[in-house]
């Protein structure tokens, strides 16, 4: 009995520690727990002050410690996407993905657009594939994930030997480009840059609350031979406490139109548009445009200038203001011939439920450029152009690989008669700062006429489905001068429903596209008239087959007492012939029927 109770009372006592070790440990986790919560608020408020910069050095104390909380694997990826740093966002989102995908079901998205941007188009088109099917949220992150999906089906499709060696793009050397970034350049003449920069090289450096000039200010630069040199910074475009960028001159070239942005502490940059006018040999102080343009509840930024009739001109311009589609949406505005402004309308078509940024008008051609991440591309930000004016827009066009990236191109802008252009992206294989974080200044020159092309994506027609259908077989024919088919290439793409060809300008062509399953297709088109470089975008719809179903033909009429088709009825069959011309495969069944017209003596 006794060793019985010395042995009962030991393990009470073992009992007794290992209880109290358990919660000694539960003590501390909790404790632990504590602790990164309370860093983890913190961080999150220093990122709703847009201080991503000290919310990542909290967030990586705490992986650091412990890196198996998906909480801050999540926000670090916010913030480093915040700062456009998407490699190590892509990392972040993927350690969130890994360790609890359920809980941040947005991970899957995010890793999957960075993967996107990274240039990594066939893991990134798996992930949206799944993301698509597994998200149930009612919101616009699945029509966002459609619409990246396409950009890399048809990043995929592209082939290396596609890209224009006729098109050249040159990185401007450190004397224009700095460790900082460099945005909106122009050509203020055919000799002389205009770009927008931090004082070249400038240390930003704080002593208390005091910091050193750190406002973005307009330079200008020489322009010879395809070279840039001798930056000087001007001081006529200069509004105290702000900074200025993104400027355009009017048709005249009296005024000086541009972006004055202001920083709102803790609450984000508002930006308006304020013009300088040139007079008696110099230009005036900058003033900030009034009503309706401007209001200091929205932001209004990157104007350019289009000729308009009888003497004015209109204002296209990026506005996150009310009654737009997306987050930035490009608006208009006429500008009489006293400098009038009219009430600002949406631009229409361009805009999407995305932001649309840095708009430049050609005006040669009639093409607005603007950049995207709403439309189908191959990165975040991909330049686009479109032909027409104000609100009527037709070609919305993708412009294409190596202008676009997998990264962000914006501010492009282009001069026709010369054949030469700018771009700012933020590629990081040729970026002074060695990462995606800050954008350089690109020359765009065409050393010769840019091919022309075709590209879109084979679908199903029925909008209620509107699948993309993969392995379809897709051939392209010149149509000769004898009116003759020569086929040029066929191509069936198993992984993709994106095609792209090579066109020559001033031909017609026919697009034949087949899958099975669908109606075989035709499509007709021609390159006449079309101004290189373009880049002719539409999708193949095809018809799917549905066996034993009932086709109604209408207008398949007789005169009466006579065999003879009328005409109309000859131009319904005439359908049905090329639909069998198109698919050899089919069989079918016709039938018809006759009507009771006459007497029944006659009819027996």
């Amino acid at each position: 009995m006794v060793m019985r109770y010395v042995c009962m009372h030991k393990m009470k006592a073992l009992f007794s520690i290992l209880f109290l070790c358990f919660q000694l440990l539960q003590l501390s986790l909790l404790a632990q727990n504590v602790t990164y919560d309370k860093q983890l608020k913190q961080a999150q408020k220093k990122m709703s002050s847009n201080k991503y910069a000290d919310a990542i050095k909290i967030l990586d104390e705490i992986n650091a410690a412990d890196s198996t909380i998906a909480s801050v694997w999540y926000s670090l990826g916010e913030a480093h996407y915040k700062i456009r740093d998407y490699v190590s966002a892509k990392k972040d989102f993927q350690k969130t993905y890994e360790l609890d995908k359920n809980s941040f079901p947005l991970a899957t998205y995010y890793y999957a657009l960075m993967l996107k941007m990274n240039g990594e188009y066939a893991e990134a088109k798996k992930l949206f594939q799944q993301f698509i099917i597994t998200y149930k949220a009612q919101d616009d992150f699945v029509t966002n994930a459609k619409i990246d999906l396409q950009g890399c089906e048809i990043a995929l499709t592209r082939e290396e030997n596609e890209n224009d060696e006729a098109l050249r793009i040159k990185h401007l050397s450190g004397n224009i480009n700095s460790k900082y970034s460099e945005m909106a350049p122009v050509f203020w003449d055919e000799n002389t840059l205009l770009y927008a920069s931090l004082p070249l090289d400038t240390m930003i450096l704080f002593t208390g609350q005091t910091a050193v000039d750190y406002h973005i200010k307009f330079y200008l630069a020489d322009f010879q031979n395809d070279s840039f040199f001798n930056p000087l910074k001007i001081n006529d475009f200069i509004v105290p406490n702000a900074s200025v960028t993104g400027g355009c001159l009017s048709s005249n070239r009296m005024k000086f139109y541009f972006t004055t942005c202001f920083e709102g502490g803790t609450k984000n940059t508002i930006c308006q548009i304020y013009v300088s006018e040139f007079k008696y040999g110099k230009w005036n102080e900058p003033e900030r445009l009034g009503a309706p343009l401007n209001d200091f509840s929205f932001s209004n930024l990157h104007p350019t200038i289009a000729s308009y009739k009888k003497g004015k001109d209109i204002m296209y311009f990026t506005s996150d203001r009310p009654g737009g589609k997306g987050g930035k949406d490009i608006w208009f505005s006429i500008i009489d011939a006293n400098g009038k402004f009219s009430e600002p309308q949406n631009a229409g078509a361009i805009n999407t439920i995305r932001d649309e940024i840095t708009p430049y008008y050609d005006n040669i051609n009639g093409l607005l450029y603007f950049s995207s991440d709403g439309h189908v591309g191959y990165g975040g930000l991909d330049v686009f152009k479109a032909t027409g004016e104000k609100n009527i827009w037709t070609d919305i066009t993708n412009v294409d690989l190596p202008i676009n990236s997998s990264v962000d191109d914006f501010y492009f802008s282009f001069l026709p008669e010369k054949n030469m252009g700018l771009l700012v992206s933020n590629r990081s294989e040729e970026n002074i700062s060695g990462s995606t974080c800050c954008d350089d200044i690109f020359y765009v020159k065409y050393t010769k006429p840019k091919k022309l092309a075709v590209m879109g994506l084979v679908k199903d027609a029925d909008a209620k489905r509107n699948y993309d259908l993969s392995n379809a077989r897709v051939s392209i024919y010149l149509i000769d001068s004898t009116g003759n088919n020569l086929l040029l290439k066929e191509k069936t793409n198993a992984e993709s429903a994106s095609y792209y060809f090579n066109l020559k300008p001033n031909q017609n062509y026919v697009l034949n596209v087949g899958r099975e399953g669908y109606f075989n297709k035709t499509f007709t088109f021609n390159t006449l008239g079309k101004a290189a470089p373009d880049t002719i975008q539409f999708d193949l719809l095809l018809d799917k087959i549905i066996v034993e179903q009932t086709y109604r033909l209408s207008s398949i009429y007789y005169a009466f007492n006579d065999f003879n088709l009328l005409p109309e009825a000859k131009a319904t069959l005439d359908t049905l012939f090329e639909v069998l011309e198109e698919n050899p495969e089919i069989k079918i069944e016709l039938s018809s029927h006759t009507d009771s017209r006459g007497t029944e003596n006659y009819n027996l």
